[in-house]
């Protein structure tokens, strides 16, 4: 969703991200549509954001938190 923002968050298991349509923003490193992005055990995400909306398919280790997506307006 446009402008959604997620605060900086910490990772217990790692974490694989592809995105499928759109971009993303996490921290100062931008992944668009097709690209894959691995969070190592114990890496720390700065803020994500997205001027376009993305839609993508993560896969994160059990227990680890689902981040919740709302609609900032």
């Amino acid at each position: 969703m446009p402008g959604w923002p997620s605060p900086a968050h910490d990772h217990g298991f790692p974490e694989e991200c592809l995105v499928l349509q759109g971009e993303i923003t996490i921290g100062d490193i931008t992944v668009c549509a097709g690209d894959y992005h691995f969070a190592a055990k114990g890496a720390r995400h700065g803020t994500l954001t997205t001027r376009t909306g993305a839609l993508l398919f993560l896969r994160a280790g059990r227990g680890e938190p689902v981040l919740e997506l709302t609609n900032p307006g």
